[in-house]
């Protein structure tokens, strides 16, 4: 009865530690959402892959609300930045993130969408599972987003997410070709802090 209980428990936690394999990434649910993204041109494509070393392609797909009402945010600019493969944001200007070698800036169309080409950051820092990538927008509340991916994501960042409407938690997915796909509604208040805080959905 010992012996099985041990090997129940062991199965388990064997199991937790495999959530990063492509097995748990399934296959990209609607092919025809991505599809529209996919046929972006710029400046409502945001192609970062040009500044990035080898990786993980990945298709991020954001689509940014205002208030409660949800309504797309048209021609509003969305400045991206992050890591690379190997956690380093090799930033222009030491200690600001913001300058990062990995960064770039997008134009929302008129249903509130961009799409941001890139590589699926490393870890960074010496802490695990803390993979992601910060949107800033122009005037909007919060200005400051980030977003982590489920599969990446250590338990206090998941819990994080549920406390603090700038962090994000989304759901990696993958393509035909294995190019990692997220799709992110991102709600946001224009130009000052809302009474009630608004969150973000897939």
């Amino acid at each position: 009865m010992v012996r099985s209980s041990f090997l129940w428990v062991l199965l388990v936690v064997l199991g937790l530690n495999s959530c990063n394999s492509d097995h748990d990434i399934p296959i990209v649910k609607n092919s025809q959402i991505l599809g529209e993204f996919l046929k972006m041109k710029e400046p409502h494509l945001l192609n970062l892959l040009q500044n990035s070393a080898a990786g993980r392609p990945l298709y991020l797909c954001l689509t940014v609300q205002e208030g409660a009402e949800k309504l797309p945010l048209a021609r509003k600019e969305i400045f991206v930045y992050q890591a690379d493969v190997s956690g380093e944001y090799q930033s222009e200007i030491p200690g600001k993130e913001n300058t990062a070698k990995i960064r770039g800036t997008g134009i929302t169309d008129l249903d509130g969408r961009v799409l941001v080409r890139t590589l699926l950051p490393g870890d960074f820092g010496s802490i695990d599972l803390n993979r992601h990538i910060q949107v800033q927008i122009d005037g909007a509340y919060p200005k400051l987003h980030r977003i982590y991916f489920r599969q990446f994501a250590n338990c206090e960042i998941q819990n994080q997410s549920r406390k603090e409407t700038e962090t994000h938690i989304v759901d990696l997915e993958r393509d035909e070709a294995s190019n990692l796909v997220a799709f992110l509604k991102l709600e946001v208040n224009l130009s000052t802090k809302p009474e009630n805080n608004f969150s973000s959905t897939q």
